[in-house]
């Protein structure tokens, strides 16, 4: 992540329930987590994988990002807009993505 990141600055060290909730209610909307902390990170972490995988995987289920363009800090992929969740999350098990 930048340094300079606004998300994790001494003023917003206090400040860590200023979340604003990103995903929707989708197929399988209701096996991840996503937010928004600050206005340059997003994060996506995916839950009760085991049903996940019961159900077929993550079909059409995607996430709006908000506007602008994304780099997942883990994999160096990059993504905008309605992003599939079985492509933002095919490297890696969670996505911290970084506004660019």
């Amino acid at each position: 992540m930048q340094q300079q990141s606004l998300s994790f600055g001494e003023e917003r060290s206090l400040k860590l329930l200023a979340f604003v909730i990103l995903f929707e209610h989708t197929a399988a909307g209701d096996h991840a987590f996503a937010y928004q902390r600050g206005v340059d990170v997003c994060v996506v972490v995916p839950r009760l994988t085991l049903r996940l995988q019961e159900r077929g995987g993550w079909g059409d289920t995607s996430l709006q990002l908000p506007g602008g363009d994304w780099a997942d800090v883990f994999t160096g992929s990059r993504h905008t807009g309605d992003t599939p969740l079985a492509s933002l999350l095919s490297e890696f098990p969670v996505a911290v993505l970084e506004r660019i």
